[in-house]
């Protein structure tokens, strides 16, 4: 009994069902008693895009084959994609994925990292941030780079802590002074280093602290 029908199913973005057909072609002309459904699921599987499969055969003449398509949410190196499980995958292009963070670091820490940065996007949100870099050198230091070209260097000491106290500085500084760090540098026990970016007039730092006074003695007053 020839198999005369193949159900593919799944919500495909990157998979083309053209390119499945080309795969299991020679794998189905043995008929539906004799297919050998892992060697097929392992066909599929091996696919760029491919993530789980799970392949049936349907009665009398069918197989069913249900693709879950992978998700990624950040760049590893130059060539590989993370999706949301920690996985690594090689797509045929990486174009199209330049707006996902990239992630550079040893590939043991995938998992681990990709948990951070997740974390670190959620602080990153509450100010209107995106995180377009994470690098973790093998002294596990953290340097991260942010969409509008700020560089953070957050050390190996408690990183996360540290960048929740920069970004705490956010209402102090204002959005406009922030737009003129180039660089911060968080390695400081009580405090972090800031570079200007070229041009940047000077910042009256008494000022900024008495704006800062007056707003808080305001809420007090009104609370």
């Amino acid at each position: 009994m020839p198999v005369r029908y193949v159900r593919i199913e799944g919500a495909f973005q990157y998979i083309k069902k053209e390119r499945i057909q080309a795969v299991l072609e020679p794998l189905l002309e043995q008929g539906f008693y004799n297919v050998d459904l892992r060697r097929v699921k392992h066909a599929v599987e091996v696919l760029p895009w491919a993530d789980q499969v799970v392949v049936q055969r349907i009665w009398p003449d069918a197989v069913k084959i249900d693709i879950a398509e992978q998700q990624p949410v950040a760049r590893w190196g130059d060539n590989r994609l993370v999706n949301a499980e920690g996985d690594l995958f090689s797509p045929e292009t990486m174009s199209g994925f330049e707006v996902l963070p990239v992630i550079e670091a040893d590939e043991r820490e995938v998992k681990r990292l990709l948990e951070k940065m997740n974390e670190l996007n959620f602080f990153f949100a509450d100010h209107g941030l995106q995180m377009s870099a994470f690098e973790v050198n093998e002294r596990q230091s953290w340097r991260l780079t942010l969409s509008d070209g700020l560089q953070i260097i957050a050390g190996r000491n408690q990183p996360l802590l540290k960048i929740q106290r920069f970004l705490n500085t956010r209402t102090l500084l204002g959005r406009r002074q922030m737009d003129k760090i180039a660089k911060a540098d968080l390695r400081y026990p009580n405090g972090y280093a800031l570079t200007w970016k070229r041009g940047s007039e000077t910042i009256n730092w008494r000022q900024v602290i008495q704006q800062s006074n007056t707003a808080t003695a305001k809420r007090a007053k009104n609370g």
